[in-house]
């Protein structure tokens, strides 16, 4: 329940943060005084709705608006250029449309995996239905603090959402979206940093010649770049591909992890996408790079106080060395563990 809780209030956090922005200096505490409050008010509601799902269940009939297959029964368009869409007129008189008396719901396509886009899990359909009374709140919601927002900030009612560990997302108002089946919140930067907290990543590449085979380096490519792309500002990051030596390290200054902000995620994914294939594979050299970063950045205080891990990406055996067996280096490693969690 109260880990459930701190995924709500994040989630609140993450949709208001253009406030912040325009919010100054004295208005920042009021402001997040009043976000907070507002995430522990759809907390609250979330739980009551939780609690009394059976009944939700009942009524339910899998009765909602989802992004694939729903005409939206109430759209307008507001104009404004907060609310438009670029497809779509000029972007201001005309805005995208969008329905304030219901919600948009989304599964990802690989839980989607029955008749019109419906999904066949017990637990996602309970998910749908017992979320669907949110909707009153949101309405309810919208309509309280409409000039809130406008006068205080000049900004339309930030809009809230709510995402399920099960892949479920319900967001109001509603609005068509412009891919069908491919949102899934558990991926979202919020998400994940709600569920896990702020993180020390060591990302450990192997870019030895056996990884230009097969596809298998652009493979782990595309898998590091995930991971990336999925941390936060609050998260902590150092990449070390390697094969015969570490020898290209994507840390700041080379030497300690990047705090992950938009414009460091563009640097580290550029590097990702240059990395090749070549050389042999020494495991050994590989984590006493991380673990030589990891302490660095511990040195500067520039680390997280919360949780830490390595992330090792290969695709089999180290190459022999005469004076080392893979023993050795195994232990090395969990020694270089052990100190980390110190």
């Amino acid at each position: 329940k109260k880990k459930f809780l701190i995924i709500v209030i994040t989630l609140i956090l993450a949709i208001h943060q253009d406030t912040f922005i325009k919010a100054g200096e004295l208005e920042f505490s009021k402001l997040v005084e009043k976000v907070e409050g507002d995430a522990i008010e759809l907390a609250r509601e979330v739980e009551r709705l939780y609690k009394n799902r059976c009944e939700n269940f009942v009524e339910c009939h899998k009765n909602n608006y989802h992004e694939c297959v729903t005409s939206f029964p109430s759209q307008t368009c507001p104009g404004g250029e907060q609310m438009g869409d670029k497809r779509c007129g000029d972007d201001i008189t005309c805005s995208r449309l969008w329905d304030y008396t219901v919600s948009r719901v989304s599964v990802p396509e690989e839980v989607a995996d029955g008749l019109n886009y419906n999904p066949t899990d017990p637990e996602v359909i309970e998910t749908v239905c017992f979320s669907r009374n949110l909707d009153r709140w949101f309405r309810n919601k919208h309509h309280k603090e409409k000039n809130y927002w406008k006068e205080q900030y000049g900004l339309e009612t930030p809009p809230p959402y709510f995402g399920a560990r099960n892949g479920f997302f319900r967001i109001y108002p509603a609005y068509r979206w412009p891919s069908c089946g491919q949102f899934d919140p558990r991926k979202r930067p919020w998400y994940i940093a709600a569920s896990s907290g702020p993180k020390n990543i060591l990302l450990v590449l192997d870019v030895s010649g056996s990884m230009g085979n097969e596809g298998k380096l652009e493979i782990m490519k595309d898998a590091a770049k995930r991971i990336v792309n999925t941390l936060g500002v609050g998260d902590r990051i150092a990449i070390v591909p390697f094969s015969s030596q570490p020898e290209h390290v994507i840390a700041m200054h080379g030497s300690h992890m990047y705090v992950v902000t938009k414009e460091n995620k563009a640097v580290l994914i550029k590097n990702i996408d240059s990395l090749y294939a070549d050389g042999s594979t020494n495991f050994y050299a590989a984590f006493a790079k991380a673990f030589e970063i990891f302490d660095a950045t511990l040195v500067k205080e520039l680390h997280v106080d919360c949780n830490s891990a390595i992330l090792f990406l290969t695709d089999g055996a180290m190459t022999p060395r005469y004076d080392m067996s893979e023993q050795d280096v195994t232990d090395f490693i969990v020694k270089g563990i052990h100190k980390m969690e110190e």
